[in-house]
């Protein structure tokens, strides 16, 4: 049951990445026109904000 539950939530989590994503052209996201990155992927765990701001996860 639990197997399934992580399964949605990561399910949930791919969809809202496919949605707040960088404008080819400039530094907004699509879904919200935030600068990117956008408060969501962010908050979220975005792996290439790591990268830019010199985190390691």
């Amino acid at each position: 049951m639990l197997r399934v539950r992580v399964a949605e939530l990561e399910k949930q989590h791919a969809a809202v990445f496919a949605l707040h994503r960088k404008h080819d052209d400039s530094d907004h996201c699509v879904a919200d026109d935030e600068m990117w990155p956008c408060d969501t992927r962010t908050t979220l765990g975005d792996d290439s904000t790591a990268e830019k701001s010199g985190v390691e996860q």
